[in-house]
């Protein structure tokens, strides 16, 4: 059976035990969360997406704080605890709503699909929180990926 979330907040983090990126999200109509372990090669396909995004609508992203909050939606940079059954995010596919302004991103897994809404601003933050926490050197990956 396939489950679909929508997301009110997410968290990211990077575990260097298991080497990859956790992201947490908290759902909308619960109180409980749906986590993904982002791989490195996931990790790359999104950068390279992303870079194609914002090259494309020229979404600048300076902002400084690790928590930024618009609206009802919330992104944020904190300490998570560990959970156990946390999904292999397999996909990430963006849905861009030029006409209301609004990013839709879908995180798959094989089981799981958890969709996060939000406006530009929002998006900006996602992007600044997600480069915070991938490990450039680590992975090998160069910063300037997204210049």
């Amino acid at each position: 059976m396939y489950e679909c979330y929508e997301l009110r907040e997410i968290s990211l983090r990077y575990d260097l035990k298991e080497d990859r990126i956790q992201l947490i999200g908290n759902i909308s109509s619960q109180k409980s969360r749906i986590d993904f372990w982002v791989t490195r090669r996931v990790t790359i396909k999104l950068l390279d997406s992303l870079s194609d995004i914002l090259n494309f609508h020229t979404i600048h992203t300076t902002c400084k704080q690790s928590t930024q909050k618009t609206g009802r939606k919330k992104i944020e940079k904190r300490k998570i605890d560990k959970i156990e059954n946390i999904e292999l995010l397999e996909k990430i596919n963006f849905i861009i709503d030029k006409k209301r302004g609004l990013y839709r991103v879908k995180f798959l897994s094989k089981q799981k699909e958890a969709v996060l809404t939000m406006n530009k601003d929002s998006f900006s933050g996602f992007v600044q929180l997600l480069t915070n926490n991938i490990p450039w050197a680590e992975w090998g990956i160069d910063r300037r990926f997204l210049s």
